[in-house]
């Protein structure tokens, strides 16, 4: 947390806002680049919102919490760590969220394009956003209401740690915490990464069918196989990091997280790292696969450090 995630998130945030400038220089008329300026703005709130100070203050201590403090000070902190948290898991829903509608809009392009255009439109699609974003925003908002600052005295190290506690109201709210629960799991680690998975392997077999036939008539790839062949490999990211971020799920032992228990043990929080530099990784390198695998964003990012 001192060195790893944040270069890694350095690296990412430079490379999402290079991709942002190229996004906009390439205008938001078309759906896909709406979708990754979202995934790429999504990204950056998130890698920002992870590596907040707060938070690495209450999860590096020797014992995890607010250690060295006035409760004033603490209060603050807690409250700082808390909005960041909310910003955090908000984003990387979105983030998690937005490879499923791409691979959606690719499926839409490769199998209809003749209808593509009139049911793929940009504001349509600035509605799906809008909508996924609201939605994590709900969602991650009123968990922040079951928790509380709560101060222990340790004698064995002569201080007294502030934590960041359950409050009464996760109790009382026992039946909304479980539904919410369930609701995080499906939304980022069940539905999203199982229906892009499905849609690109169909979209795969799809355009290598098509590939095939185009072959027959002429040398030159088309431009929409090259977009797709891009989008394949964004999704193919975020279907490994998915995949580890379902290892807790089905394991609960190594299962640990700012919305879990105050105590963890110490495999709980090896896994909690592994997952956090598998999502900052996902989050970063999104910039290398555009430039790698498209031909005009390779050709843009040029273009943004050449002197007419």
């Amino acid at each position: 947390m001192y060195a790893v995630t944040p270069s890694i998130s350095v690296l990412g945030i430079i490379g999402n806002v290079l991709s942002i400038m190229i996004l906009l220089k390439h205008g938001l008329v078309k759906s896909s680049n709406i979708l990754l300026f979202t995934l790429a703005v999504a990204d950056i709130i998130y890698l920002v919102s992870f590596n907040n100070v707060p938070k690495i203050i209450y999860e590096t201590s020797d014992e995890i919490g607010f250690r060295g403090f006035s409760e004033t000070t603490s209060s603050v902190l807690v409250v700082v760590y808390s909005v960041f948290l909310t910003s955090d898991f908000s984003s990387s829903l979105v983030s998690l969220t937005m490879p499923m509608l791409i691979t959606l809009e690719r499926m839409v392009a490769i199998f209809i394009p003749m209808k593509c255009s009139r049911i793929v439109t940009p504001k349509r699609t600035w509605a799906a956003v809008v909508v996924v974003v609201l939605y994590s925003l709900a969602l991650f908002v009123y968990p922040n209401f079951w928790y509380q600052l709560r101060f222990e005295w340790h004698a064995d190290l002569n201080a007294s740690i502030g934590y960041r506690d359950f409050s009464p109201l996760h109790t009382r709210d026992a039946v909304v915490v479980r539904v919410i629960e369930d609701m995080c799991v499906y939304s980022i680690s069940v539905i999203p990464p199982l229906f892009t998975v499905a849609g690109c392997i169909v979209i795969s077999v799809k355009v290598k069918l098509v590939s095939i036939q185009r072959k027959k008539m002429t040398s030159k790839e088309v431009s929409s196989n090259r977009t797709t062949k891009m989008l394949l490999a964004v999704c193919a990211v975020y279907t490994v990091t998915c995949a580890i971020l379902t290892v807790p799920i089905n394991v609960p032992v190594i299962s640990y997280g700012p919305f879990s228990e105050t105590h963890p043990s110490n495999i709980a929080i090896v896994m909690y790292q592994v997952m956090n530099i598998f999502i900052c990784i996902n989050s970063s390198c999104n910039f290398i696969i555009y430039v790698g695998l498209n031909k005009n964003f390779r050709k843009t990012f040029k273009e943004l450090f050449t002197c007419k």
